[in-house]
C-alpha cells in the first residue's frame, strides 16, 4: 500500500495546489507584505518604538547617514571642539625664519616649507593658555594633509600634544614622514622614548584625512588615515597634560630642498 507523503497532498478536492506550495506561497506573501509585525507589542513596532535601537557596534557606517545630518551639537556635546578652517592663522605660532623657509596661507591651505640649510625646520603650533590638552579627557584630532616630495630630503609630523614634530622627548602622538624613505609612521613618545610603527598603504601624494584619538580608560591610542583604523597601541605609560595643543611642521635632511608639505581642515576636541 502507497504512503502518502503530507506535503504533497492537495488542499483539496477542487484546489490542486499542494500543502506545501500553499505554506511557501503564504510565507512569501508574509515576507512581501511591508505591514507584517507592525501591529501594538510586534518586532517592528517594538523596534521602531525603542528608546534606543540595539545595532551591532559599528554597523552605522558613513555612507548610511545623510549629508549634513550630523550636526555640530551632536558632535560637541560633553566635549571641548576647536576647528581651524585656516581662514588665518591668528590663533597659531609660526615658525620659519630661516633663509628658504615659507608659511604661507591660500585659501583655506597652509604651505610650509623648510628652510634651506640642513636641520631647519618650518612649522605652525596652536598653543592654549586657558586650555590643556590632557590624556585623562581622550584627547583627539583630525587633519587633512598632503606630502608631496615626502622621498625627498625632509622630515614632515603631525603631533598632538607639543609645540614641535620634532621634539623628542617630549609626550606626544601623531604622525611622522621619513623624508629620504618616504615612508609613514604613527608615533607616540610616553617621555622614556619614541615608539613608531610603518603605516603602508598610503599615497603621501595625494590628500588624506589624519587622525588620532586616545582613549584613557584602557589607555588605546588609536591612528586614522580617512577615518579608517590603521594602527592600534596601548600606551599604559603616555600621560599629556599641556597647553600645546598641536603642531605641524617640516625639517631638512638637506640642503636647499625647496619642497613642501600642505594642511588644511584641522579640527581636535577632548572631554570637558
Amino acid at each position: 500500500m502507497a504512503v502518502a507523503v503530507w506535503g504533497n497532498l492537495a488542499k483539496s478536492g477542487v484546489d490542486p495546489e499542494k500543502i506545501e506550495e500553499a505554506i511557501d506561497r503564504i510565507v512569501q506573501e508574509h515576507n512581501d507584505d511591508p505591514d507584517a509585525h507592525l501591529g501594538v507589542g510586534q518586532s517592528l513596532e517594538s523596534h521602531k518604538a525603542a528608546d534606543i535601537i540595539d545595532h551591532l557596534a559599528a554597523s552605522i557606517v558613513t555612507d548610511k547617514i545623510h549629508d549634513k545630518s550630523v550636526t555640530y551639537e551632536k558632535l560637541s556635546e560633553n566635549l571641548y571642539v576647536f576647528r581651524a578652517a585656516f581662514e588665518s592663522l591668528d590663533s597659531w605660532t609660526v615658525s620659519a625664519s630661516d633663509p628658504g623657509a615659507i608659511v604661507a596661507l591660500s585659501g583655506g591651505i597652509v604651505q610650509i616649507r623648510a628652510g634651506d640649510a640642513i636641520g631647519d625646520i618650518s612649522e605652525i603650533a596652536l598653543y592654549f593658555a586657558s586650555m590643556s590638552l590632557a590624556t585623562d579627557k581622550d584627547p583627539r584630532f583630525q587633519i587633512a594633509a598632503i606630502f608631496p616630495d615626502a622621498d625627498l630630503n625632509y622630515n614632515a609630523g603631525l603631533m598632538c600634544g607639543y609645540s614641535t614634530p620634532f621634539g623628542d622627548p617630549y609626550p606626544a602622538f601623531g604622525f611622522l614622514v621619513d623624508g629620504p624613505t618616504g615612508k609613514l609612521y604613527s608615533y607616540y613618545n610616553d617621555g622614556d622614548g619614541a615608539i613608531k610603527h610603518e603605516i603602508t598603504g598610503t599615497d603621501l601624494y595625494s590628500w588624506h584625512s589624519y587622525g588620532a584619538s586616545f582613549v584613557h580608560s584602557d589607555h588605546t591610542l588609536n591612528f586614522y588615515i580617512d577615518s579608517v583604523l590603521v594602527d592600534s597601541v596601548i600606551a599604559s605609560e603616555l600621560v599629556i597634560d599641556a597647553n600645546d595643543i598641536f603642531s605641524a611642521g617640516a625639517k631638512a635632511i638637506a640642503e636647499n630642498t625647496g619642497v613642501d608639505m600642505y594642511v588644511s581642515n584641522f579640527q581636535t576636541a577632548q572631554n570637558w
